[in-house]
This record gives structure tokens, C-alpha cells and sequence, in this order.
């Protein structure tokens, strides 16, 4: 291989516009702002690399459907840890499971420009995205052989010599060359690890006589003083790969476009620089005295594709060999006489069985991820069209002149069936009578779950005879003071706390203040787990975040019935700015209809109502109830826009069930039955049973035209709908059709589904029998079974039957008892 390989023909920056772009990832998302922190995380040690930091500087979009905010995270080879709440861009460095990492499969730049193009590239990518969501890929010129004694053109100039660099300068073993120490120990380790910088010293120090290096660092490593000759091998691109990570599922389908024409415009530049920073680094070497000397490169070829399929029993591949047979053969002036697969044959057996079987297992992989990105795809162009025509509702919601907004309620909201509070509390009280002491418990943990047990249950007593202006509320509540301030954060201290304020409100207004204060000081790290590990997962921050949003603002609340606005308004404040670090894009926008209630109950309207349209505006289509809950507020505010919500909600479902039903075979994807659930909750909602079962009659319907996995959901969401529908009782007989229609559903594995409509029938079959057993006054049937013992209680509660309760306790195991008891007095406190 000659110099002639560098003398690219026109612009260079021209050559690489029809570099590799992998949209790996497609689908709609909501995205909270139009400015998105990103990190970009990347090798200081490498040159090439540096070159594409600045060019992703240059190419930051300045408009758009996102902005991005860089913060750049240098590291000093190896990997960083990301940061979970932002999209990060990581630069990384010759991947070895990649085909490029084979020796000897790129031969030059033009070559290398043809993969990218090509069809190998998109399959390869397809192999692997999973693992790293890759987006495109960058130039970062070629590996070289730098010698110091003689040239090393032809496998015979390797005897004896010493050669480092690269771990893939391992090939020239197999010319009788002699390791370096720094790769001998590599070899031994397994660790396959290189330090050109190390090397580079001991060529200086006359310690090696051959390394294999970037061409683009060799005057940073110092090779024009170390070394005589650059030997062209070609032997490897130095490939910089742009890997997506961190919060990607925040990012709506055209931002992630945006995103993606954003990183391959700046591996574009990247690469152009890095070609010229090649073409200066070897300007440099012949400078500074190197002579510059082709290769036998056939020769060292076969070496290379000889050497990695050694190792492929050791490392991993996302290529088959008809990849590596193709690309070799891309764009090749002449054939070589060999090609990689030939070399199979030299194998032992078992290595060449793996070899094929581990080829088979790709070739399928990729077949599902083909069908499966195509299905994404169809599944995206449908949510970018839905969000579209969301935004257009929302945006037309925001201009309606809507009615006078009516008052929330301001003040304890409490059961009217306080008759039942007393004796309710008398029962508990009884119950902890004859439980064993905490003290008694020997395992920690135990004792500590004990302990809190016993908080709630004093808490719930104090509520219930506060409930019922029993006096002796004040003594269960100091009972339940002394037990919290006992807890620890281990203990959950801080819901504890909450649950004392809720008991004090109407007993003692510095009793619960004080618990407040204590909660805001006991609440746990939401980086930090209760046993002090980190919160690393991203799903876990975002949970633990919509934790602390509910927590505080119920806080907040509690703060606001007890006349201090000023305090709860800083914690709706909190909570608000609490809303931008939360990724996902479900959890965040059901925190911010949270967060919308609260500003609307302390007054804060336009500002409340603006936040809840926003959520909608940024939540799914199986979240389109959200804007329903926060209109349950206001009954002129629901009014006016429920009617138009339920329209878009049945429109949505529509268009949801037309692009299930082009693709009937797509078991994954039954949305539609979701959000015609949900569009049948707001009619019923709107006393418009009639719209809700003509919901469940479509879903009904159209239940042939699917496969069984599909049915099940679409029979689960058909059964829900007819639960909420007073109408719906008199259809009751689908559910024995449902269970029919499910077919195999008792074999001998029951999936997850399954289960899930057998528990719904079961729990409709129960509430038939509620329903009859509050109308009748007969609750026989309400104590046959016990699995039903604490859903009949509460309907027992709700209906005023202390005896049917007692009943039922005296048929509960204790401990089953006490809990129903616990949770019957609870349902006294105050609801924040």
C-alpha cells in the first residue's frame, strides 16, 4: 500500500458526506423543554477523538425542535459513568466486536467511505445497537507500522524483532515476531489492552523495534524522533464511533431526528479534519527524516483474518463471515486470491461449529431486528402524527375563553359515616391490646417493620376518635407522637411524619406543624438508596423523584388547611422545579397534573391550568385521563373541556386502532383498547354510559381480527369498561364469553395476561355481588370467601354495616384483622 492512498480526488471534506447515520431508536416521546442538557463524554487521550469535540461544538443546532446545552466530560481512557437525567454523546473509540476492528478489512479511505454507504454497515449496526444505541461513525485515519532499525515490508523482515502498540500488532507473531513486554503482559492478562504512549518510550529507549500506532498521533507519541521508517499497512481504521446514552427516551421522534443530523453532520467535519490531520502527520514524519514504504499488503492481510478468528472463541462479534467476505470484496479493484472465510478450514472443529452457530444466531437477530425496527418505524410516524394533532387540541384548549373557574375545596375533608369511626377505633385498640410487643422480636429488620406497624396503627386510631369527637383522640395521638419520634429513617420516618399530621389537623395545629417540619428534615436522598448504595438506574431516580413530588406536595397541603400559604406555596415551587429532572416522559407528565392541582387549590388558576395542559400536552396516548384528573377539580373548568376531551380521546383511539389493525399480527401493540378505556372512564365520567358502551361494543368486535395474546388485553380493557358502566351490570354474561374467548387460558404456563383477566373476572364476579349484597341488606354471600374478606369490609364500611364488619373480622386470622382494621380507621384522616 502506497502514499497514493492519502491523494484523495476533489474536496476532501466532500468524501465523507455519505457517512453511516443509524437512527437506532424511533418512537414518540415527550420532551419537558426545547433546551436539552448534554453530556459529551469523550477520550482525552486521543487525537482523533478531540477533533470531533470540536466539531460537535460547531454543529450545535441553534434551532429546532431542541436546543442542546453541552457540558463535555473528559475521561483519560477507559469508561465514565453517565450521568442518568440527560442525553449523553459518547465518543468511543474502536469497538473490537465491530467488523472494522478486523485487520485488514479496510484497505484506504475510499474503502472505508464505500462501508459506511453499503448495506454491511446497516446490517453490522443492527447486530449490535442494543448494546450501543450507535448513531454514526467518524474517521479517524489509519493504523500504521512505525519501525526504528528497518523497513517492515514483508513478513520476513519480522524475525526476531519486538514489536508493541496496538494489540492487534499481535498478527505479526505469526511472522516470528518477538512480543514487548507492555503486549506480552496484555496477552497474559487478557485485559487487550494498548498504551501507544508507553511503547512509543521504550522505541525511544531502544527497548522494541516495531509498533503499531494512529498515524494521526505519531508526532504527538513522539515517533519522529523514535522511529526511522512508517511502514503504510493500513493495517486497521481508526474508527470513532457516536454512541448515544443516558435520558434518549425524552426525546419526541422529530428531536431525535434533529439529534441524529446533528452528530452525522459533525462526524462529517470530524472526519475532513481528521484526514487532513493525517496527511499533516505524515507530512511531519517525512520532515523530520522517515521514509515512508509500502507494505506487501496481501500477505499481511491473510495474517490479520488468520489472527481474529483465533480469537473469536474469546471475543465477541456482531459480524458474520459473509460480512467480513463482502466487505473485503467492496469496491476491490481486483479480488484477492483468498478470501477471510477460506481460513475457516483451519479451525479445529469445535471452534469452526461455534463459529458458524454463533453466524446463524446473527443472521436471525437480525431478521427480528429488521421486523421489529419496521414496526417501530410504522409505530413512529403514527405517534409523530399524534402529536401533532395533540399539540393543535392543547393549543386550541389554551385559547378557549373559559368559563368562570370555580373554588376548590379549602377545607379537612372527612367521611360522612363517622358513626362508624368510634368503633372502628375501639376494634383496633383491642387488637394491639393482644399483640406481642415490638420488643420482643428478635430480628432487626422485623422488629423495625414492627415498629412502624404500630406508628400507623395508633396514627389511624387518633384519626378515627378525632372523626368521631371522641375525647380520647388526643390520647392516641401523643401515643402516636411518642412512636414517631422513636422511628428512624430506615424506618421510613418521613411517611410516618405525613401520616401524623394528617391525624393532628383537626386535634392539635402545633402537633402537626411540627410533624411537617420533621418530614421536610427526615425526607431521604433521592440520589441514595435507604441503605446508603447510589440510586444508579434511571427508572429508579424517576420513581424516587415522583415520590418526593407526591410526598411534598401532600405537605404542602397540610400546610395550606393549617393557614400558612406563604410555606406551601415554596413547596408546590419545589415540587414544580423537581418536574424537569424526571426523564420519563409518563412519570413526568402525571407529577405535573400533581403539581397543577396544588397550584390550582392555593389559588395560583392561570398557572395551574397552563401546567396541566402542558402535561397533557407532553404525555401518550394511553395518558390522555391525566387532563381529567386535574379537571376534577373544577366542575366549570370540566365542563367546558371534557366534552372536547372525550372527542379527542375517541378520535386517538381510532387512529390507534386503524394502524393496530393494518398489522394484526403485531402482538405488542393494543393501545387502542387502552385508550378507549380510558375515553370510556371520561364518559362515565359525563354520565354518557351510552358512548361508553358503545366502547366496548367496538372492542368486542373487532376481537376476531387478532391473534390470542392481543385478544386478552382487548377482553381485559372490554370487561373494565363494562365494570364502570351501571348499564354494564345487565351485559355481566360477556365475562363468561370473555373467558371463553380466552381459549387456552388455563394450560399448564399461564402468561402474565392471563392471570391478569382472570383476576379482573373475578373481581367483577365480586363486585356483582356487593352491589346486590348493598342493595338487599343480605351480606351472606359477602363471608364465603376469604379472598374477598377485606374488599367486602370496605364495602361493609361504605355502607354503614358495623355488624357485617365484625363478622368478618371474627373469620380473619389476626394479623389479616389487624391490617383491615388499621386501614378501615385510616380512611378517617383527612385526604390532602
Amino acid at each position: 500500500m502506497s502514499e497514493e492512498a492519502f491523494a484523495l480526488r476533489g474536496d476532501p471534506r466532500a468524501r465523507f458526506s455519505a457517512g453511516l447515520a443509524l437512527l437506532v431508536w424511533l418512537g414518540a416521546a415527550p420532551v419537558y423543554a426545547a433546551e436539552i442538557p448534554v453530556t459529551v463524554s469523550y477520550d482525552t487521550s486521543d487525537v482523533a477523538t478531540q477533533s470531533c469535540v470540536a466539531a460537535l461544538k460547531a454543529a450545535t443546532p441553534k434551532s429546532g425542535p431542541v436546543t442542546p446545552k453541552l457540558d463535555f466530560a473528559p475521561r483519560q481512557g477507559g469508561n465514565r459513568k453517565d450521568p442518568l437525567d440527560r442525553l449523553v454523546v459518547s465518543l468511543e473509540p474502536d469497538m473490537d466486536e465491530d467488523i472494522l476492528a478486523v485487520p485488514f478489512a479496510i484497505r484506504d479511505i475510499d474503502h472505508f467511505r464505500a462501508y459506511l454507504a453499503s448495506d454491511i454497515a446497516l446490517r453490522v449496526a443492527k447486530s449490535w445497537y442494543a448494546m450501543r444505541p450507535l448513531a454514526t461513525i467518524a474517521y479517524g485515519g489509519f493504523f500504521q507500522l512505525f519501525s526504528r532499525d528497518a523497513a517492515a515490508t514483508e513478513p520476513q523482515h519480522f524475525t526476531g524483532r519486538e514489536v508493541g502498540g496496538a494489540i492487534h500488532a499481535q498478527l505479526y507473531g505469526q511472522f516470528k515476531a518477538v512480543f514487548g513486554p507492555l503486549m506480552l503482559n496484555s496477552i497474559l492478562s487478557g485485559d487487550n489492552y494498548d498504551d501507544y504512549a508507553a511503547d512509543a518510550g521504550k522505541m525511544r529507549a531502544e527497548r522494541i523495534d516495531l509498533m503499531e500506532a494512529p498515524l494521526i498521533d505519531a508526532p504527538a507519541l513522539g515517533l519522529a524522533q523514535s522511529a526511522r521508517f512508517v511502514n503504510l499497512t493500513f493495517s486497521r481504521v481508526h474508527a470513532i464511533y457516536f454512541v448515544l446514552r443516558g435520558n434518549v427516551d425524552s426525546l419526541t421522534t422529530p428531536a431525535r431526528r434533529q439529534v441524529v443530523t446533528w452528530l452525522q453532520s459533525a462526524a462529517e467535519a470530524c472526519s475532513a479534519r481528521n484526514f487532513d490531520l493525517e496527511r499533516e502527520a505524515l507530512e511531519t514524519l517525512r520532515r523530520a527524516g522517515l521514509t515512508i514504504a509500502p507494505v506487501d499488503r496481501p500477505a499481511f492481510a491473510e495474517a490479520g483474518w488468520r489472527w481474529k478468528l483465533s480469537l473469536l472463541g474469546i471475543d465477541g462479534r456482531y459480524w458474520t463471515m459473509a460480512d467480513l467476505d463482502e466487505l473485503v470484496l467492496l469496491k476491490a479493484s481486483a479480488p484477492p486470491s483468498r478470501l477471510p472465510s477460506t481460513f475457516l478450514a483451519a479451525l479445529a472443529p469445535k471452534a469452526r461449529e461455534e463459529f458458524l452457530a454463533r453466524d446463524a444466531e446473527i443472521a436471525e437477530g437480525r431478521r427480528t431486528q429488521i421486523a421489529d425496527q419496521e414496526s417501530i418505524e410504522a409505530a413512529g410516524a403514527f405517534d409523530d402524527k399524534w402529536a401533532t394533532s395533540r399539540s393543535a387540541f392543547t393549543d386550541g384548549l389554551r385559547a378557549l375563553p373559559l368559563a368562570e373557574a370555580d373554588d376548590g375545596p379549602r377545607s379537612v375533608s372527612r367521611p360522612a359515616l363517622a358513626a362508624l369511626a368510634k368503633p372502628i377505633a375501639d376494634l383496633l385498640e383491642q387488637e394491639l391490646k393482644s399483640a406481642s410487643p415490638c420488643s420482643t422480636i428478635a430480628d432487626a429488620d422485623l422488629r423495625a417493620n414492627c415498629a412502624s406497624e404500630l406508628q400507623g396503627d395508633w396514627t389511624a386510631i387518633a384519626g378515627a376518635r378525632a372523626a368521631a369527637n371522641d375525647p380520647a383522640a388526643t390520647v392516641a395521638l401523643r401515643r402516636a407522637e411518642e412512636l414517631t419520634a422513636d422511628l428512624s429513617l430506615r424506618q421510613r420516618r418521613h411517611e410516618a411524619d405525613l401520616k401524623l399530621a394528617r391525624a393532628a389537623m383537626a386535634l392539635d395545629g402545633a402537633v402537626a406543624r411540627q410533624a411537617l417540619d420533621s418530614y421536610l428534615t427526615q425526607r431521604p436522598d433521592i440520589e441514595r438508596f435507604d441503605d446508603g448504595r447510589p440510586v444508579v438506574e434511571h427508572n429508579d431516580r424517576d420513581t424516587r423523584t415522583e415520590d418526593r413530588i407526591r410526598e411534598t406536595l401532600e405537605a404542602s397541603r397540610a400546610f395550606d388547611l393549617l393557614g400558612d400559604r406563604k410555606r406551601a406555596g415554596e413547596l408546590v415551587d419545589e415540587s414544580a422545579g423537581l418536574l424537569a429532572t424526571i426523564g420519563s416522559p409518563q412519570y413526568r407528565a402525571s407529577s405535573g397534573v400533581h403539581v397543577a392541582s396544588s397550584l390550582w387549590l392555593l389559588g395560583r388558576k392561570p398557572e395551574a391550568v397552563a401546567m396541566a395542559l402542558d402535561a397533557f400536552d407532553n404525555s401518550s396516548p394511553e395518558d390522555g385521563n391525566l387532563l381529567a384528573q386535574f379537571l376534577a377539580l373544577s366542575p366549570a373548568l370540566a365542563k367546558d373541556i371534557n366534552p372536547r376531551l372525550l372527542t379527542f380521546e375517541e378520535q386517538t383511539a381510532n387512529q390507534l386502532l386503524a394502524y393496530s389493525l393494518a398489522d394484526p399480527a403485531d402482538t405488542a401493540d393494543h393501545r387502542f383498547a387502552e385508550v378507549f378505556y380510558h375515553a370510556a372512564t371520561l364518559a362515565c365520567d359525563l354520565e354518557r354510559f351510552d358512548d361508553a358502551l358503545r366502547f366496548a361494543a367496538t372492542l368486542k368486535t373487532i376481537l376476531p381480527r387478532f391473534g390470542r395474546d392481543v385478544q386478552k388485553s382487548v377482553i381485559w380493557y372490554h370487561a373494565a369498561i363494562l365494570g364502570q358502566v351501571p348499564e354494564g351490570f345487565a351485559a355481566r354474561g360477556d365475562l363468561e364469553k370473555a373467558q371463553a374467548l380466552a381459549g387456552d387460558k388455563l394450560s399448564a404456563s399461564p402468561d402474565k395476561m392471563d392471570k391478569m383477566l382472570d383476576d379482573l373476572i373475578r373481581r367483577e364476579k365480586r363486585d356483582v355481588v356487593i352491589q346486590k349484597a348493598a342493595k338487599s341488606g343480605d351480606w351472606g354471600q359477602a363471608l364465603v370467601d376469604p379472598k374477598d374478606f377485606f374488599s367486602f369490609a370496605v364495602a361493609a364500611w361504605d355502607a354503614g354495616r358495623l355488624d357485617v364488619i365484625e363478622t368478618i373480622a371474627r373469620k380473619m386470622a389476626p394479623a389479616d384483622r389487624r391490617l383491615m382494621l388499621s386501614d378501615l380507621a385510616e380512611r378517617t384522616l383527612p385526604s390532602l
